[in-house]
């Protein structure tokens, strides 16, 4: 019967972040996706939608929840399957160990349209120091 089971990977606390990403699927996975890519390109959507798509097929899933925003997922395991996709960018970077074997990296950055961005790039610059600036203010 499959199952679905939440978890908080990570956690921000008084002395900082405090991670176990490394821990979400161990050693003996068949594969570890790692996407890298900026923040709102859709990586915790995908993580959702492959989570559910897995779930309706008859497999468990791990869902890891993002520690600042419950909502989000920073990844998912298909228990069966022993394969994981985990977001892989800051404020939890992972990097492959052995790359090709048993993780692969899935740079999501490729598709940005950036174009189409230009025009924000002032907004997205300052969102981002404004979010440097919480985050230090939060963990003060």
């Amino acid at each position: 019967m499959a199952n679905v089971r939440r978890i908080f990977p990570g956690g921000n606390t008084a002395e900082g972040f405090y991670s176990f990403h490394d821990n979400i699927i161990g050693p003996n996975r068949n594969m570890l996706y790692i996407l890298k890519g900026m923040p709102g390109g859709g990586k915790s959507s995908m993580m959702k939608e492959i989570g559910k798509r897995a779930y309706e097929k008859g497999y468990s899933v791990e869902l890891h929840h993002c520690p600042s925003d419950a909502g989000s997922i920073d990844a998912v395991v298909i228990e069966e399957l022993g394969i994981g996709i985990i977001d892989g960018t800051p404020p939890h970077p992972v990097d492959p160990t052995y790359p090709g074997i048993s993780e692969t990296i899935m740079d999501l950055t490729q598709f940005i349209n950036t174009e189409k961005i230009q025009d924000s790039k002032a907004d997205i610059v300052e969102a981002k120091a404004n979010n440097k600036k919480a985050y230090r203010r939060a963990f003060n």
